[in-house]
């Protein structure tokens, strides 16, 4: 799961949970952690604040699938609350 609110910062900023009933292993969650933080690092060209919330296994994943899904996820994202903003500017 993926959440986001514009951030009041100059910066995007990453919040990261991955409770063990998700993700058992902690090498497992670290590598999770990693690899959402270098997906997030690859699209950082934005203000919005942005939480990752592991809600089921990772493990069937690879790491390049879970990148490209996340980075996905956070373009979707970013792409949404452009148009937000835009149509609130139009307003």
């Amino acid at each position: 799961m993926v959440l986001a609110s514009r951030g009041k910062s100059e910066q995007g900023r990453l919040g990261v949970i991955v409770g063990k009933r998700n993700i058992n292993k902690a090498v497992c969650r670290n590598q999770f952690k990693r690899i959402t933080r270098e997906a997030f690092r690859k699209t950082s060209n934005h203000h919005l604040d942005i939480i990752v919330l592991a809600k089921s296994k990772g493990d069937s994943l690879s790491k390049q699938d879970l990148c490209e899904r996340l980075t996905l996820a956070f373009n979707k994202l970013i792409q949404k609350s452009e148009d937000k903003r835009d149509q609130a500017l139009r307003d």
